[in-house]
């Protein structure tokens, strides 16, 4: 499961567009959709419900999503706890 993959996931949610994800984070749309495929071809799952422009999460969707945070969150720990480690 690659972690740029969750990223986009989480933005999609929160900001209901993939093209403004794509936008903050710094990919094309087409770029954004192509993680969101990947994510909901491993999770075996669609993950949005997309009418129109107007996008979704699915039952499944919002089951991933406090794994996704939780993903995230362990990951900026991570990170910190090494930045601490080098830092002594």
């Amino acid at each position: 499961m690659e972690f740029r993959n969750i990223i986009s996931f989480l933005k999609v949610n929160e900001v209901s567009s993939f093209s403004k994800a794509a936008e903050i984070l710094g990919y094309t749309q087409s770029n954004i959709s192509a993680h969101i495929q990947q994510l909901e071809r491993e999770l075996q799952h669609p993950l949005f419900e997309r009418f129109g422009k107007n996008i979704y999460l699915t039952e499944y969707g919002r089951t991933f999503l406090p794994y996704a945070c939780e993903i995230v969150h362990s990951m900026e720990q991570a990170k910190l706890c090494l930045c601490d480690d080098l830092s002594n």
